[in-house]
């Protein structure tokens, strides 16, 4: 899914190219959410464990410490397949929010780096990436990036 780039050049960011960086951040958080999950789930079933039954349940842990070592190294193949510039293809490396490319120098823009236009009310608003309507007249706004 990657875009070709001329040698030497900087490509402007597009549409396509800032939908697939916002998709690759999204399934990154995600990565981290069911991560964190597992570990909670798992460390508080022990404990419940532990507290009912009285037994030593050191079998349990092992299991629970090499499925998580497992997911570490699952999630460290992703992030590696993952996290790659939308242009380029190539890996961005562990910066968490990168503005360009180390590659081919595209400008990845945050996704916070919008600006929102409400027709009714002719003004601009920084809001989050999902708002659709104008909190004070409630017409349905127009999403304009800051790159302009």
């Amino acid at each position: 899914m990657a875009v070709p780039v001329a040698e030497g050049e900087r490509p402007p960011p597009d549409e396509r190219v800032l939908e697939e960086f916002a998709r690759r951040r999204r399934r990154l958080i995600w990565m981290f959410a069911i991560g964190v999950a597992y570990m909670s789930a798992g460390w508080v079933l022990i404990l419940v464990l532990q507290l009912e039954s009285g037994k030593d349940l050191l079998g349990l842990v092992i299991a629970f410490g090499a499925g998580w070592l497992v997911f570490i190294a699952l999630a460290g193949v992703f992030h590696v397949r993952n996290w790659r510039c939308p242009a380029c293809d190539k890996f961005l490396g562990e910066m968490v929010a990168p503005t360009y490319c180390g590659w081919c120098g595209v400008k990845i823009p945050e996704e916070r780096r919008y600006r929102w236009w409400c027709e009714s009310c002719d003004e601009l608003t920084r809001r989050s990436r999902s708002l659709r309507f104008c909190p004070r007249c409630g017409v349905q706004l127009q999403r304009i990036s800051d790159e302009a």
